[in-house]
């Protein structure tokens, strides 16, 4: 008899493996990822720079408790749900943000000047 009791819980066994893997791999470091969240919203402080979650940098100007004001550009200011915060840009990264954008618009111009897509009759019209 004692033989078929340790056959039931050896039966078992595979079973208590997954379900402990399903935690160790998905669970919990899902429930690691909502408390670091947490915190970074908890922490969140007026002048940190900001990432929302639909990837919008901006500076934060006013907190309220469900609610902040960032301003994005000079005079240009979006209120966010404070939940939207996808992260804090650390201050050392905050300054390769600033500079990227100067450089996309000077390509973006340097680019525009180089359009050789002129047809024979000097119309722009692609054949």
């Amino acid at each position: 008899m004692n033989s078929q009791a340790g056959g039931g819980l050896a039966s078992y066994l595979p079973l208590i493996i997954i379900v402990a893997a399903f935690w160790l791999l998905i669970l919990r470091p899902q429930q690691q990822r909502a408390k670091q969240q947490k915190q970074m919203m908890s922490e969140l402080q007026v002048g940190d720079t900001v990432v929302s979650i639909g990837g919008i940098y901006g500076t934060i100007v006013e907190l309220g408790d469900e609610r902040l004001l960032i301003e994005v550009a000079d005079g240009s200011r979006l209120q966010l749900a404070r939940r939207a915060v996808g992260s804090v840009v650390p201050p050392d990264a905050e300054d390769e943000t600033d500079d990227a954008a100067p450089r996309i618009a000077e390509e973006s111009a340097s680019e525009a000047g180089d359009d050789d897509t002129a047809g024979p009759d000097g119309d722009d019209t692609e054949r």
